[in-house]
């Protein structure tokens, strides 16, 4: 996968996508910003049986990343973030369709 930057006419490659780890999360545990860095806790939930109190379960939350990254990051993060939750507020919107990103800002 490449992308242009820019005016500038050169190619970029975006290496290392099948070494990527996936990552799952129900909910951001905590934020912050420290030294001047964007600080985000994603968890995901767990169920776990209590097994002296029948077919009961409670639900745990285990760190699943530790995000961070500059404000600039933060900032095109959220910006894909709305682009992809506008597209599944649009009807007939097929599943697994890709939608583009503004790579010229890579660098």
């Amino acid at each position: 996968m490449t992308s242009e930057l820019g005016n500038r006419g050169a190619q970029t490659a975006i290496l290392g996508s099948e070494h990527a780890p996936f990552i799952y999360f129900d909910s951001v545990a905590t934020l912050a910003v420290h030294h001047g860095a964007v600080q985000i806790e994603l968890v995901a939930n767990v169920l776990v049986p209590l097994l002296t109190a029948g077919n009961v379960a409670k639900t745990d939350y285990v760190v699943t990343a530790h995000l961070r990254c500059s404000p600039k990051a933060a900032d095109d993060l959220r910006r894909s973030l709305d682009k992809i939750l506008n597209a599944l507020k649009t009807p007939g919107e097929s599943a697994g369709q890709s939608l583009s990103v503004d790579n010229s800002r890579l660098s």
